[in-house]
């Protein structure tokens, strides 16, 4: 998975708040890219599908929504 889609948070959410809730991943293979769709739904494009991955299994927040693609 290469490609997150993240909805459903709350819309004072930042992308530096998404930076730091991913802050782990950042620099790993060469990290994440941040989409916003509008003010609740995003991208989250990683460099490698392994990086995306593993992001899902240690940290998932429970009040987003994810989407494959």
């Amino acid at each position: 998975t290469r490609i997150l889609s993240l909805s459903g948070f709350p819309a004072q959410l930042k992308t530096r708040d998404i930076q730091s809730a991913f802050s782990e991943w950042e620099n790993m293979n060469g990290g994440f890219k941040i989409k916003w769709i509008d003010d609740t739904n995003l991208l989250m494009v990683f460099a490698d599908a392994t990086v995306g991955e593993y992001s899902l299994v240690v940290w998932l927040p429970k009040s987003l929504t994810v989407s494959f693609s």
